[in-house]
């Protein structure tokens, strides 16, 4: 149904050209920021051949709201009408934050939105929500407090390679999730992992279960 490009980093982009080669997708939505790179490149040109054959494009904002069948809603949260610029990157800043409703259960999958994106959330009065997909793999740059005391996580998932250069994640952001009383799940120590939702209750499993 939807395919999100959260923003144009290769780490976030890349592999999508064959995933929408192989599978049919009805919308693609993305922040609207350009990168120079070829991955970039590559995918906008098969955005623009496919388009020709019924994918419709979607310039992410807040605001919008996908429901997917009658049970689950997907509520974009950011970027705002006016992307954020003059950041540490403008690029992650301005990162699609994507608000997903299951019944009781909520989700917040944050891309690579850093401390503007969150002060400007905070600010807008971002709710609380079980899952988060912790910002920017972890890194220091993001998970600022006044955030996560909005949004109250139980579940802290953090996407990252392991023993990547980078150092992530962020030993800060560790101790504040931690202090805030959410569960860590890593990829980087468990590999794969997998949260079911019927709407009421969740259940975590991993690779190394």
């Amino acid at each position: 149904n939807l395919m999100i490009a959260t923003h144009a980093h290769a780490d976030h982009i890349g592999g999508l050209d064959e995933v929408l080669n192989a599978v049919k997708v009805n919308v693609y939505l993305d922040n609207g920021l350009p990168h120079t790179t070829q991955s970039y490149s590559k995918l906008m040109r098969l955005v623009e051949k496919q388009s020709k054959a019924g994918l419709k494009y979607k310039k992410a904002n807040n605001g919008q709201v996908f429901n997917l069948g009658a049970e689950l809603k997907l509520s974009i949260i950011h970027p705002q009408d006016k992307s954020l610029r003059g950041t540490r990157s403008d690029l992650n800043s301005n990162s699609v934050v994507v608000r997903m409703q299951h019944g009781e259960n909520c989700f917040l999958f944050t891309g690579d939105a850093e401390e503007p994106s969150e002060h400007l959330l905070v600010q807008k009065g971002v709710e609380p929500c079980q899952v988060l997909k912790v910002a920017h793999h972890g890194s220091n740059h993001s998970s600022s407090q006044s955030f996560l005391n909005a949004v109250q996580p139980q579940i802290a998932v953090i996407s990252a390679g392991n023993g990547n250069r980078y150092g992530h994640p962020g030993k800060k952001t560790l101790s504040k999730l931690e202090r805030i009383g959410a569960t860590i799940y890593r990829t980087d120590l468990l590999g794969t992992i997998l949260i079911e939702s019927d709407g009421k209750s969740l259940k975590v499993s991993h690779d190394h279960t």
